[in-house]
């Protein structure tokens, strides 16, 4: 299962820059929410911009929250967010990233975190719902795992 996710990931970081375009994400678009899954919690994201990487628009993201196992867990992401994929009239923008996690339960935890998922952006109303997948490469303990969820964003007019 390991060696699949991992393929995965890999698969994902060199075809995912082929399709390279713009998001719904704008440079200082700030977006709050609640994820729902591992962690449950509030979520946050903050668009970077093309600015850094041509052709790619980065957002940060962290999220607060409560894992079923782990208590108090932080998240902190870096996402490269890519253009739509059409299916009939529904636009979805896939995104990939990475990020450091911390766990704050029955012991400290730390690691790497790649999210992948993709978002859905209402044309009516500045809300985001997303969906993902985050493998996790423990560094303390040492380890892997797999989360994953479901949220929404409201996007705030600043």
């Amino acid at each position: 299962m390991k060696k699949i996710v991992l393929v995965l990931l890999l698969t994902l970081a060199i075809l995912m820059p082929a399709v390279a375009g713009n998001s719904m994400v704008e440079k200082g678009d700030i977006s709050v929410g609640v994820s729902l899954g591992e962690p449950f919690g509030v979520t946050a994201k903050y668009g970077l911009g093309e600015d850094l990487i041509d052709g790619f628009d980065l957002t940060a993201e962290g999220v607060l929250g409560f894992g079923i196992s782990n208590g108090l867990s932080v998240r902190g992401n870096l996402l490269w967010n890519y253009t739509e994929i059409a299916i009939d009239t529904v636009d979805l923008y896939p995104y990939v990233g990475a990020g450091l996690g911390l766990n704050f339960g029955s012991g400290f935890g730390m690691g790497l975190a790649f999210p992948i998922g993709i978002s859905y952006y209402f044309e009516e109303y500045p809300i985001e719902v997303y969906a993902e997948i985050v493998p996790s490469f423990d560094i303390v303990p040492f380890g892997a795992s797999i989360a994953g969820g479901i949220g929404g964003r409201y996007k705030l007019d600043m």
